[in-house]
């Protein structure tokens, strides 16, 4: 398994890796379709993003216009949609250490309102979906399978193997963990005082206002009591399992002989789903695990200008 060497893309957040599989693509590293992409991480990252931008408008063969699009447009759980919609991928595993859904195997869809590149959409693919993309050429069909780690299959097609390092150990849920603040002028919080109609209300968390040292700042997820561990029941863990589940999943690409065209590995650290004091634990020892198996060629593209 070590006959050729492999690239190693370390992400900062997980949205990058859009661009990196782009730019694969145009560097010859990934074949233009047809891709199956390797998923390791605790989440799906399968949400349906809407642009202010068409994805259709953006020159392929630019990398910093892809990268300035990917930062601006496309959110570190809305990244693979994207993709499969380039037509990068023909399939995507999920590996996640236990899936519980019992139907594990899906035939979805992705297209764009009107075809107008803006707003994804996508579903279950039915008879109908079928017959419309004999001749929508907008409408993409892909495999979605959610496995576990033991379940990995073998394939002679290309992958993309693309790990995050949560999987392994994970802090759980951001908006549990961490206050999300930001700076307002002193007229919004007033504003937001003189109703109780104001419109931060109305996103989905409990926002508030609160002043400081003559500054204002509006608090999107202000909760007293935080539940970081609900389910199942605790998502961080020790080195030693840790140490485990690298061990497991770098004998599982072993076994099932997958020999990944590019690896795209995410830190999930800014965002905060990756524990601050373990990251560095578990990049390290998983860097070392897969150069047990492949020759690696790591390039770090976190933090890259896009300007």
């Amino acid at each position: 398994m070590r006959s050729q060497k492999i690239p190693v893309f370390i992400l900062e957040e997980h949205n990058e890796a859009y661009y990196v599989w782009t730019e694969c693509v145009q560097n010859g590293m990934l074949p233009v379709a047809n891709n199956v992409l390797y998923h390791i991480d605790e989440h799906g990252d399968m949400g349906v993003p809407r642009f202010n931008k068409s994805i259709n408008c953006v020159n392929a063969a630019k990398q910093r216009e892809v990268r300035a699009f990917t930062h601006e447009e496309i959110g570190i759980g809305s990244f693979i949609m994207p993709a499969m919609y380039k037509g990068i991928f023909s399939s995507i595993y999920w590996f996640k250490v236990q899936h519980k859904a019992t139907k594990r195997d899906h035939l979805m869809y992705v297209r764009t309102y009107n075809a107008d590149g803006l707003k994804l959409l996508s579903g279950p693919v039915t008879e109908e979906i079928k017959k419309a993309s004999e001749i929508d050429h907008d409408l993409k069909i892909f495999d979605f399978h959610l496995n576990n780690i033991n379940e990995m299959p073998e394939t002679e097609l290309s992958i993309a193997l693309d790990i995050d390092l949560d999987y392994f150990s994970c802090s759980g849920n951001p908006v549990e963990l961490y206050e999300i603040s930001i700076e307002i002028t002193k007229a919004e919080y007033e504003k937001f005082h003189s109703t109780p109609y104001h419109q931060s209300k109305f996103l989905g968390f409990k926002s508030n206002v609160y002043e400081s040292d003559g500054k204002y700042h509006l608090i999107l997820n202000d909760y007293k009591h935080t539940y970081p561990d609900l389910y199942p029941f605790t998502l961080k863990v020790d080195r030693e399992l840790i140490s485990e589940r690298i061990a497991e999943v770098t004998r599982k690409l072993k076994q099932s002989k997958v020999v990944p065209k590019v690896i795209t590995i995410c830190r999930s650290r800014f965002s905060g789903f990756t524990p601050d004091d373990q990251w560095e634990f578990i990049e390290s020892s998983l860097l070392k695990e897969l150069g047990s198996l492949y020759e690696l060629d790591v390039h770090l593209t976190a933090g890259l200008e896009v300007a």
